[in-house]
């Protein structure tokens, strides 16, 4: 009967790191916290002017850029959008009219 409390004990311990262990493995493999894509829209009144955006956080590098002409998702051309910071501006080429 008095092995009883330090069986608990070590069972006890015994659960609490290996938990300690899926989450660090957690965090190590999955980065909490940072989303990977982000989706943002906005709309556009006039193709023939270049649209300035501001997204709701800041960027390095934008992958891709996608317009919808009303029927489908179309890719804007790398050459047709700039990225600066929180702003993105897609000229007129890029956008269909």
């Amino acid at each position: 009967m008095e092995e009883m409390p330090k069986v608990a004990i070590t069972v006890v311990t015994v659960l609490i790191i290996f938990a300690l262990g899926v989450f660090a493995f957690y965090i190590v493999n999955n980065e909490i916290g940072y989303e990977e894509i982000q989706t943002e829209y906005f709309g556009v009144t006039d193709p023939t002017v270049a649209k300035v955006c501001q997204l709701s956080y800041s960027v390095e590098s934008i992958t891709s850029v996608y317009q919808y002409n009303g029927y489908n998702w179309i890719a804007v051309a790398p050459g047709d959008y700039t990225v600066a910071g929180q702003t993105v501006t897609v000229l007129p080429s890029g956008m269909q009219g």
